[in-house]
């Protein structure tokens, strides 16, 4: 049986993908130029880039613009994730520290696993 009524779908409460990346995008850049303004304070030379990963590996990513780039060092935060959940989840830390062309810094999150 067909309705003669056409279907009405509640869109009020979905998300604005457009607004979210922005607002994600914007809320990133400011992480980084918090970071570098804390590494310029102790005297270093600093350069950041916030780059929008639309597919594949972020470990990829980030050995691939080390590798394209003067980088000296990366680096990378760290979960501290063990056993079965590091399984499932993987670690992207763990992988950039493997392929990277250049030293990794891992930094342990505040209440990370021990």
């Amino acid at each position: 049986m067909t309705s003669d009524f056409p279907i009405l779908a509640e869109t009020a409460g979905a998300i604005d993908f457009e607004k979210y990346s922005v607002e994600l995008h914007q809320y990133g850049q400011g992480l980084l130029d918090d970071a570098k303004a804390l590494a310029r304070s102790a005297g270093l030379e600093v350069e950041t880039r916030l780059r929008d990963l639309k597919g594949g590996r972020l470990a990829d990513a980030i050995v691939l613009e080390a590798k394209s780039t003067v980088c000296d060092l990366i680096v990378i935060g760290t979960h501290g994730r063990r056993g079965i959940s590091r399984a499932m989840l993987g670690s992207d830390a763990e992988n950039v520290m493997r392929e990277s062309p250049v030293p990794v810094l891992l930094v342990r999150a505040s209440g990370a696993a021990r």
